[in-house]
């Protein structure tokens, strides 16, 4: 019987993480569509300052792409003294499916140099409509260095919710 429930625990663990698989291949090939189509999309840039409705003193820009009036990628590109954020966004039918945050850091020998320092890739794989949350998962290569962590990851996603109320 031991031998029956393990065997039915393996199955159902490589059913899930085969799923898994899947789900980001899926993610994976409709941003592959996104990239290929970008020319036919209409583009639209704004400075990050005015999208916020902030004076800092950093430095970026909003880019919007559009097809017939719906949102498929929003790049936010955020430049400071120290270095560059830059979030990548990548919608389907006006929902997120994945967003990317990199940091670069300014070389300190050649300070017109960027390196990158940190990178968070975080895939829609579902929403959960009893809590009205998506849920994610992630993949983080190196270290933060001027950024802070979100407290929610929903956050990475603010810039949809500031788009549909302007």
């Amino acid at each position: 019987m031991k031998k029956l429930y393990s065997f039915i625990f393996f199955l159902f663990l490589n059913y899930f993480s085969h799923g898994q698989e899947l789900k980001f291949s899926e993610i994976e090939k409709e941003i592959h569509v996104i990239e290929q189509n970008l020319g036919n999309y209409e583009l639209s840039h704004v400075s990050w300052n005015e999208f916020m409705n902030q004076n800092t003193d950093d430095q970026g820009e909003v880019k919007v792409w559009r097809q017939n009036n719906c949102v498929r990628k929003i790049i936010e590109e955020i430049s400071g003294e120290k270095g560059t954020v830059t979030r990548v966004i990548y919608l389907k039918n006006g929902k997120p499916i994945k967003g990317i945050e990199t940091e670069q850091v300014f070389e300190k020998q050649e300070h017109n140099r960027l390196k990158e320092t940190f990178k968070l890739e975080v895939f829609v794989i579902g929403y959960n409509s009893i809590i009205d949350e998506y849920e994610f998962e992630t993949k983080e290569t190196g270290k933060r260095t001027f950024t802070e962590m979100y407290c929610d990851l929903s956050s990475l996603f603010y810039s949809i919710n500031k788009l549909n109320s302007i």
